[in-house]
């Protein structure tokens, strides 16, 4: 869920993951949520609704970094990989 500690209450709407969050990193208006079941989503802060969900390894992932200058990003996994995916080519 995310909440809101100023206001004390749950925003709408809710959103859950099947598996344990990881990692969280910013890009643009976008959230990057990286699980325990090896998939990022994609999440626009604007609308609050899940634009792209992406399966990356068969294990969690752990890391989730921005390339500073490009719209790229790291992502480690517990598999003993790090992905490279293009985040323009993630969003709608």
């Amino acid at each position: 869920y995310f909440i809101d500690l100023k206001k004390n209450e749950v925003l709408t709407p809710p959103l859950q993951f099947p598996k344990t969050i990881y990692t969280l990193q910013q890009w643009k208006n976008y959230l990057l949520i990286g699980t325990g079941d090896g998939k990022v989503s994609i999440f626009n802060l604007q609308n609050r609704t899940i634009e792209t969900v992406l399966t990356i390894a068969t294990k969690s992932i752990r890391q989730i970094k921005i390339h500073p200058t490009e719209n790229r990003a790291a992502i480690a996994s517990s598999d003993h990989h790090i992905y490279w995916i293009d985040l323009d080519e993630m969003v709608t």
